[in-house]
């Protein structure tokens, strides 16, 4: 009798669980075109960023030349592949979401992790070339 009372136990926690996971996709698949075009509009303001710190770089500006310009494009040129494929992910997740916000949102809660995961590669890239920068306006 115990033992029956165990299990009922451990299968209404699993519901439990169970419900609150899908309570926090759902919650996913419905914020989804908010989050995709709060992404693509912040990708595209740091390729703004990113195209006026190249011009300076390019400028021969004597602050420009202070900077090791080597290290400044490398940093530059890796946070714009961070922030390409970041925003190639974006766009067709945002094209799904034309198409029905609720399979483009499915599809954009099924792929949270990996957005996640490139956001905070774009994060640290944009931390690089700051340091980089820093380095050589003290």
């Amino acid at each position: 009798m115990a033992e029956l009372a165990i299990g009922a136990a451990s299968i209404s926690l699993q519901i439990a669980e169970s419900i609150i996971k899908l309570k926090n996709f759902w919650s996913l698949v419905k914020e989804a075109p908010d989050d995709i075009a709060f992404i693509i509009e912040e990708l595209e303001l740091f390729r703004d960023v990113a195209s006026d710190i190249e011009t300076d770089l390019n400028s021969g500006d004597t602050v420009a030349l202070a900077m090791d310009t080597r290290t400044d494009k490398k940093c530059l040129d890796f946070c714009k592949k961070a922030a390409d494929v970041l925003h190639t992910i974006c766009k067709e997740l945002a094209k799904e979401l034309e198409k029905g916000k609720m399979r483009g949102g499915f599809k954009t809660a099924l792929r949270k992790e990996t957005i996640d995961r490139l956001r905070e590669r774009l994060r640290n890239a944009q931390s690089l070339l700051l340091l980089s920068q820093q380095i050589f306006t003290q």
